[in-house]
């Protein structure tokens, strides 16, 4: 790698979406932006693939001590067809759980939540919640800025899903009207597929074209055999 590229894949990830982060307080008054473990596993398979498959991570080491559970792990991920790894790093949780009372029990989940915990940070060493951890969301300004940019990004997305999936119901619905054996069942097809293919022509019409001429085609078929 040149000086050039070494920070192509942190600023790839390093942009966080706001709406996936949370202010917190701690004793002594320190506060800050959490990442939700969830976004960042989500910008990592974004990014790599599947987890297990693209990405994933070992548990490398586990120990109990001073009421904590501590999981070391190491994240493990593949780009450009080459397998990476990060540094190991150590995720802690308590083992006990306050309850309302002042009294606390057991925390069934405390060995996945330290390996959360351990898998983020190391998520955060290629980059992911970069903006965070450099404290970039301290300034209004830039929060404001990746919001809306995270929302345009949402929207585009959605089009393009919405898009996919409308193709899908045309390619479906072709082969459909290909496979009708009577102008009856031709035209009972034709109020079934009705709704979503007004839909469509109000979103994207040009799919509708081989839908309307297969249409027309099957039409002149039974057609012309009831002229015979």
């Amino acid at each position: 790698m040149s000086k050039e590229t070494n920070l192509l894949l942190w600023d790839s990830l390093s942009k966080t979406d706001p709406a996936h982060t949370k202010s917190f307080t701690r004793g002594g008054g320190f506060s800050g932006t959490a990442i939700k473990p969830m976004w960042a596993v989500w910008r990592a398979t974004k990014e790599f693939g599947p987890c297990g498959i693209g990405w994933g991570w070992d548990v490398l080491d586990t120990k109990i001590a001073e009421g904590m559970v501590f999981c070391l792990v190491r994240v493990w991920y593949v780009n450009a067809g080459m397998r990476y790894e990060t540094g190991a790093q150590w995720g802690g949780t308590e083992i006990r759980t306050p309850r309302k009372d002042g009294s606390s029990r057991a925390d069934d989940e405390s060995f996945k939540k330290s390996v959360t915990d351990g898998i983020t940070k190391c998520l955060s060493y290629i980059g992911i919640g970069g903006d965070v951890h450099l404290g970039q969301f301290d300034d209004t300004k830039y929060v404001s800025e990746a919001k809306a940019d995270f929302e345009i990004e949402a929207k585009a997305s959605a089009v393009s899903k919405q898009r996919r999936l409308d193709e899908s119901f045309v390619t479906g619905a072709i082969a459909a009207l290909k496979a009708v054996k009577s102008a009856d069942e031709l035209m009972s097809l034709g109020r079934v597929h009705a709704p979503r293919v007004k839909e469509i022509r109000e979103r994207n019409p040009e799919l509708l074209e081989d839908y309307a001429s297969t249409g027309r085609e099957m039409k002149e078929k039974f057609s012309s055999k009831e002229a015979a």
